[in-house]
């Protein structure tokens, strides 16, 4: 097995993490909008609904942060 390791440029780490925050934003809004559309939402999934409406503010802080473009 080789020692070598792998290295990337801080610039192409950010554009990583950004595209992996957008993503997860993106179904996070998805899974939002599906979970409102229930006609009677259960416990669990206004739970859900709860935690991802604070987890989509943490996401557009954090992708601001990185000069990232939301919504």
């Amino acid at each position: 097995m080789s020692n070598r390791k792998f290295f990337i440029s801080w610039e192409a780490a950010d554009l990583i993490a950004v595209e992996n925050l957008k993503e997860q934003y993106e179904y996070l809004k998805k899974e939002n909008t599906a979970i409102e559309a229930l006609d009677d939402i259960p416990d669990h999934k206004a739970a859900d609904l709860g935690y991802n409406i604070k987890m989509l503010k943490a996401l557009r802080t954090v992708l601001k942060h990185y000069g990232a473009d939301v919504e």
